[in-house]
């Protein structure tokens, strides 16, 4: 993946005019792709059987839970996003059981940058 150029949005939604948005910036480009490949389950895209994460919405919270999404995550990136460093990935349970995965990430000899995924709203969209 480069992150150079433009791309169709993620997820997909029409700008003004009636276009589909896209995104120009490094950052934003870089913040999608992790989002994309957290929400995607290997075997989904064809030509990279590979790629995504597998599937954490069910799976017990644990003493490993949090070593396994790292692990599985720093993998993925260092696959398929080139040019984006993982600082640190953990995650925390929060009320009803809600677990988020705090995700610090730059883009090389940038700035550290911060994402916030609620693994919880994974189990809304699992079939």
């Amino acid at each position: 993946m480069n992150l150079t150029g433009s791309t169709l949005s993620f997820p997909f939604r029409v700008a003004g005019g009636g276009t589909l948005a896209v995104v120009r910036k490094a950052e934003d480009l870089a913040r999608e792709a992790l989002i994309d490949v957290i929400e995607t389950r290997p075997g989904e895209r064809k030509m990279m059987p590979e790629y995504g994460m597998r599937d954490y919405a069910f799976a017990p919270v644990n003493a490993g839970f949090a070593r396994r999404f790292a692990v599985n995550l720093r993998q993925q990136v260092k696959d398929y996003i080139p040019g984006v460093e993982l600082l640190d990935v953990s995650v925390e349970v929060g009320d009803a059981g809600k677990v988020e995965a705090f995700v610090r990430y730059r883009l090389r000899g940038g700035t550290p940058r911060d994402l916030v995924y609620p693994l919880w709203q994974l189990r809304r969209t699992s079939s």
